[in-house]
């Protein structure tokens, strides 16, 4: 038997107190951009110039460029529209104001045409530390990174879906990254310039084998009977049940979903982390939703969540968080949906 906790926050925590200084916010500084002056070349682009990284308590200065649909190039920066993301202050058009540590947005608006620059706020002369916390090639979650010494130590930080992210660090300090189940690493880096650092878990025991081929039922929530959301879940679609193949390379899990018709997907990913398996089949991965089983000629039926399952190699389950999502067509409105964290999710032979 084993279990798993899953850490399902995200966050980037700043690691240095902000200095004093104005309260940050969205305002903007500039006048409102209208559409071209009259009797200017049309624009056709505009473009931010200005550093990746924002010193805390400095100013730094940001120039917005227009072309001109003649070819030429005009600096609007002081007739544009600014708008800051947060950790930032706005001194003047273009002109910023470092505040406290991690990573934001500036952008810059004329003449209806808008470019907005990702930059880094770090305290003058330290750099960014980021990097992947990974067991067997698939990302490690809620493991702890400490600096333990070094300029900027003592932080703490924790991997979301496998990632840290340190801020205000320099030159060589000691890491130490921790998670239950896993043997402690330590390693020496040097941090020059904005580095990545990724570090590799090793087990303290065996891994589990959950390979294999699995009868997989998913049901929905008891509360989608009475309809969250857009609507009634009807009763037909609360319980789906598929054939379900599991293959497995290290900590990584690959399932292929047979047993029904499937419209552009049907399967997904996890990992066997110590303790419990981690399936993540969320709604959409920047291409596909992952589980989308075409349920009429007319009607699909899309399921996405993240779910944590115990048990044994014969049967794992447990309750999963996400949506039971009926709708014409992948990108038209739903005609009903249910979320809920107390969907069902079973996987037995």
């Amino acid at each position: 038997m084993f279990s798993i906790a899953l850490a399902t926050s995200w966050s980037f925590t700043a690691c240095e107190s902000s200095p004093a200084a104005p309260t940050p916010g969205a305002d903007v500084a500039g006048p409102i951009p209208s559409p071209a002056p009259p009797g200017e070349t049309v624009i056709r682009w505009v473009n931010i110039v200005g550093p990746q990284i924002v010193p805390i308590g400095e100013t730094t200065q940001f120039s917005l460029i227009a072309q001109l649909s003649d070819g030429s190039t005009r600096d609007v920066t002081n007739e544009a529209y600014w708008k800051e993301g947060g950790l930032l202050w706005l001194a003047g058009p273009g002109l910023v104001k470092g505040l406290e540590s991690g990573e934001t947005e500036i952008t810059g608006v004329f003449a209806q045409r808008a470019d907005s620059r990702h930059v880094t706020v770090l305290p003058p002369g330290r750099h960014r530390l980021v990097g992947e916390v990974t067991d067997g090639g698939a990302p490690v979650n809620g493991a702890r990174v400490d600096v333990m010494s070094g300029v900027g130590a003592p932080m703490t930080t924790y991997t979301d879906e496998g990632s840290y992210r340190l801020y205000g660090l320099s030159g060589q300090i000691i890491l130490r990254v921790t998670k239950a189940g896993y043997q402690t690493a330590i390693r020496t880096v040097v941090v020059a310039g904005q580095l990545t650092y990724d570090i590799e878990l090793s087990l303290l025991g065996s891994r589990a084998d959950v390979s294999g081929v699995y009868t997989m039922t998913i049901t929905a929530a008891g509360e989608c009977r009475i309809g969250v959301g857009e609507g009634r879940l009807p009763e037909e679609l609360r319980v789906r049940t598929y054939t379900a193949a599991v293959q497995q390379d290290g900590a990584k899990l690959s399932v292929t979903l047979s047993g029904a018709s499937f419209h552009a997907r049907g399967g997904f990913g996890g990992r066997v982390e110590p303790g419990g398996v981690v399936f993540d089949f969320t709604w959409y991965d920047g291409e596909y939703p992952y589980i989308v089983e075409q349920v009429s000629q007319s009607r699909l039926l899309i399921v996405g969540g993240r779910v944590v399952v115990t048990g044994s190699a014969d049967r794992l389950a447990g309750m999963f968080t996400g949506v039971f999502y009926e709708t014409e067509a992948i990108w038209s409105e739903p005609i009903a949906l249910c979320y809920s964290t107390n969907h069902q999710f079973v996987l037995s032979r």
